[in-house]
């Protein structure tokens, strides 16, 4: 599966969760600073803000803003060939159909429009758009086609990056890029810097095995942005242990040993609880697969 297919799927499946269990709205005043100010921006008309606001939840997809009126708002902005509203409009088309990997013959065309509006929105020089039409190359299995428009993408990145463009070093980092080349680690430190709500948890996850110390404040810095996915981790370190050793704190460079205590019960379901109050406990519990085992904690009693 290529990875903007997998990137839909992923959000779709998302979509099934919280059409199973309806999922806390919360007022604006409890959303991190950085979502109040989107949510603002939302309020007064930013349809691509309506977008961000409703995906927050990593992974869940919450209608703070109806879909219908964030469709109709992209569509008006794609008649006046907006390249950003094509490409978010060929994602938000699985929110529209949500039976579109089915495939019917309904589907299969829903999805040629979709892919119509990608090479669209690529062609008038939107460069994530050049890396998802690279993608729908690829899975027509036109490799050399597609490395040519992913390397178009690539090079409008990197001129924006040399200006200071946030949004594209952050945006190379997620491509696989640094801002100096194919360095994969430096692009996703880069992206976790500017954006640790969004990046810090993978960051952390992907310098785990040889910066164990260092991976475990970054996914505790992105649980403390709002990252659910990273409070879930922070309560399973503080269930199981953390990832390392007390001889691997003193080898590693990071000097913070003190912030990796030892297992807590009480901080663990802290930890989930937060969680749950974002995203509903299905979908906590669903990242938790050592539930029902002898070593899971059990909820402490509440203090009196």
């Amino acid at each position: 599966m290529t990875p903007i297919r997998s990137l839909l799927l992923f959000f779709l499946i998302g979509f099934v969760i919280a059409q199973d269990e309806p999922i806390p709205k919360i007022p604006p005043e409890k959303m991190p600073v950085r979502m109040r100010v989107e949510y603002e921006a939302a309020k007064a008309g930013d349809v691509f803000a309506m977008v961000r606001v409703n995906r927050w939840h990593y992974g869940l997809y919450v209608d703070y803003f109806p879909t219908s009126l964030v469709l109709v708002k992209l569509k008006e902005l794609v008649k006046q060939g907006d390249a950003r509203a094509m490409l978010a409009l060929s994602t938000e088309m699985y929110r529209e159909h949500p039976n579109l990997l089915v495939g019917t013959k309904e589907d299969k065309d829903v999805d040629l429009e979709r892919r119509k509006l990608i090479e669209q929105a690529a062609t008038l020089g939107e460069p994530e758009a050049m890396f998802a039409f690279a993608s729908e190359l690829e899975r027509e299995k036109n490799m050399e086609e597609a490395e040519k428009w992913r390397s178009k993408g690539r090079a409008h990145y990197q001129d924006m990056a040399k200006q200071g463009d946030q949004e594209a070093i952050i945006s190379m980092a997620r491509f696989g890029r640094g801002v100096a080349g194919n360095n994969r680690e430096e692009g996703m430190r880069k992206a976790a810097e500017l954006a640790p709500h969004r990046f810090g948890y993978d960051f952390g996850q992907q310098i785990m095995n040889q910066k164990p110390v260092e991976g475990a404040l970054w996914i505790e810095k992105a649980a403390n942005e709002g990252d659910w996915i990273a409070m879930v981790e922070m309560g399973r370190f503080y269930a199981f242990g953390f990832p390392v050793s007390p001889a691997r704190v003193v080898m590693d460079p990071v000097k913070h040993a003190h912030l990796l205590p030892k297992t807590d019960a009480t901080k663990a379901w802290e930890w989930w609880d937060k969680a749950a109050a974002l995203v509903g406990h299905d979908a906590v519990f669903s990242r938790l697969p050592e539930m029902g085992s002898k070593s899971f904690p059990k909820r402490p009693p509440k203090q009196p």
